[in-house]
């Protein structure tokens, strides 16, 4: 985060001290503390210890990490790069602290309170999957309907350690046999309830098995899934069933995300010309060739005699994958550094860890992520052509997943004397950008539908011309309900009304992915709302090339060259439709969650930039 930026955000949180809206967590109540509408959490007790199948998070580590006394063991450039120090302070480790995932999750709840214990159930498959799929296997902690519930999760340490160690390492392909299919998503994954010695998976053949079988409760075993992409698919490929108005399900589905599906539609798939998994790109190695033991004993020195050496007998590994888990959620990151106390993640986390995960984020958005470049300008009678093209980077859409993302370009034209002759999708103070004002008009994010009302000025269509700065080139997903309105009700959605998020390298609109056959969802990451006539984005239905471009018009006739265009790209993780959009504010895991982006609205992230100056 810029310093400027990073000292309002902490004068904010000094003036709601002061005013008292920051409750302390009471350890000695064992329960939460409201204060002011703002709920604080029990404190997160990280050494819970084994339950089912599941082990805590701090008995990997032991061994998993790095020590002053092993210097060459998960260590690269004097930086530890072990999967204790990666995954400790990442969004897999928060998957359920999140209070971003913990306000959507209590508003559709408060939308369909029939169906709350399957919306809680259904979302903790993934955000707390050690102890969903422990009361499943058990039937302990269910309640009469056989769900798995927020309230109970909240008393559990295995729910709230989110993505842990011992749920991804023993993750099995689901019943038909193989990751990356139909059953597989949307946390199709099984893990077996074992009682004795559960397999515990890894990306290397021949492992060690005895430090761990004499120390754990698990045998080591070769998994070469754990490097498939498939594997991740299992979780970030989510399909949710459709309801009507009237909150009653249609029997269809809805692709709410598909990062899996659009990479496998892009040159990064197994079979493209540049294939690339999603662990390639998300649990990066330190360095080309770069190889390490992964493991030290217990007591930190490597073999029990104290010599520092670490025990030499185990090998090497390579590849080395580390485990941050690196996506595109800077935002929550700084809300929970921000509000460590109040989560109850104080012992969980530190804010050195999150810092340095928050850089790292913030270096794969502006260095992997996309390029912009303004391309060969022309005066045509008074009016600068500005033709900008924008490149996906990435091995998905640009952006991708959950649907509150979007990129936008900021595109400023001044003339000598430094007078803005032209300026559109500068983000305010709060992230704000011109089209929001009619994005955020009441009837666009009621819950509820307003007959006779026009949805269609509830976002800002596709554009290939610009010539007035209200409008900005927006690329985003837009949800629409059964009646082909806008509507921010997840379990709402029906279809895509908008969907010009840019494609990777490779994406052919009219290729729908095999792994969705069998779905009751049609057009898997199809493109939606833009016009066959523009054939700069990815190069038309069968172009591929990941690439937009906007042709700015500016009217340049009263004023003075050389003019200075300068153009960004921007990044938000939640725009703000999505949080006026909570509206239950009588739910106090909602209210909680606008006051903090009352203190730290939604982050705007710089992708990429370009200027030039006009001869």
């Amino acid at each position: 985060m810029p310093v400027r930026t990073r000292c309002v955000h902490v004068l904010r949180v000094a003036a709601l001290l002061m005013l008292g809206l920051l409750a302390a967590c009471d350890s000695d109540s064992g329960g939460d503390v409201d204060s002011d509408g703002l709920l604080a959490e029990t404190t997160f007790d990280p050494h819970w210890g084994v339950v089912g199948v599941f082990s805590d998070a701090a008995s990997c580590t032991e061994c998993h990490r790095t020590t002053a006394q092993t210097p060459d063991v998960m260590t690269y450039d004097g930086r530890d790069v072990s999967p204790k120090y990666g995954w400790e302070n990442s969004m897999m480790a928060l998957a359920f602290a999140d209070p971003y995932f913990q306000a959507a999750v209590a508003e559709e709840v408060a939308q369909f309170p029939h169906l709350a214990g399957f919306i809680e159930d259904t979302c903790l498959t993934c955000h707390s999957p050690m102890a969903r799929t422990h009361a499943r296997q058990t039937g302990e902690g269910l309640d009469e309907d056989g769900y798995y519930r927020f309230a109970t999760a909240l008393g559990h340490m295995h729910a709230r350690e989110g993505v842990s160690c011992t749920a991804c390492h023993q993750l099995q392909s689901s019943g038909d046999g193989s990751f990356g299919t139909p059953s597989s998503f949307s946390g199709g994954f099984v893990i077996d309830a074992l009682t004795a010695a559960p397999l515990i998976y890894g990306p290397y053949d021949n492992p060690v098995r005895g430090a761990m079988r004499n120390n754990t409760q698990y045998d080591p075993a070769y998994g070469p899934h754990m490097s498939d992409a498939g594997h991740c698919a299992t979780c970030h490929t989510l399909f949710t069933p459709t309801l009507d108005l009237a909150g009653q399900p249609t029997g269809t589905s809805f692709a709410e995300q598909s990062p899996y599906q659009e990479w496998q539609n892009s040159v990064y798939a197994p079979d493209g010309s540049k294939p690339r998994t999603c662990q390639a790109c998300h649990m990066p190695v330190p360095a080309a060739g770069y190889e390490t033991r992964i493991a030290i004993t217990a007591n930190g020195n490597g073999n029990g005699n104290g010599n520092g050496n670490g025990n030499t007998g185990w090998p090497t590994r390579t590849p080395f994958h580390t485990h941050g888990f690196v996506g595109g959620n800077s935002h929550t990151l700084e809300v929970m550094l921000a509000f460590r106390n109040l989560l109850g993640i104080e012992d969980y986390t530190s804010t050195e860890g999150l810092d340095a995960q928050i850089a790292a984020t913030r270096a794969l958005l502006a260095n992997r992520s996309a390029n912009i470049a303004i391309e060969a300008v022309n005066n045509a009678g008074g009016t600068l052509e500005i033709p900008v093209r924008i490149t996906n980077r990435t091995g998905h859409k640009l952006p991708t997943s959950y649907p509150s993302r979007r990129v936008w370009v900021h595109l400023k034209v001044t003339d000598a004397g430094g007078v803005v002759v032209f300026e559109s999708g500068l983000p305010d103070a709060r992230g704000h950008i011109s089209t929001d004002a009619a994005a955020l008009q009441h009837d666009c994010v009621s819950g509820e539908k307003v007959a006779g009302f026009d949805y269609g000025s509830c976002f800002e269509p596709h554009r290939d011309v610009i010539a007035d700065p209200a409008q900005v080139a927006i690329y985003e997903s837009v949800l629409g309900d059964v009646e082909g309105d806008n509507t921010y009700v997840l379990l709402h959605a029906a279809a895509y009304l908008k969907d010009n998020r840019l494609p990777p390298e490779g994406f052919i609109n009219s290729a729908t992915p095999g792994t969705a056959e069998g779905l009751p969802v049609e057009n898997v990451g199809e493109i939606v709302g833009v016009d066959a006539t523009d054939t700069d984005f990815s190069g038309g239905p069968d172009g591929g090339t990941g690439q937009d471009v906007v042709h700015y018009q500016v009217d340049v006739g009263a004023h003075t060259a050389p003019f200075t265009i300068t153009a960004e790209l921007f990044y938000q993780s939640v725009r703000p439709g999505f949080i006026v959009g909570l509206h239950h504010d009588e739910e106090p895991r909602i209210a909680r969650y606008k006051e903090m982006v009352e203190v730290i609205p939604p982050t705007v992230e710089t992708l990429a930039a370009t200027s030039l100056t006009t001869p």
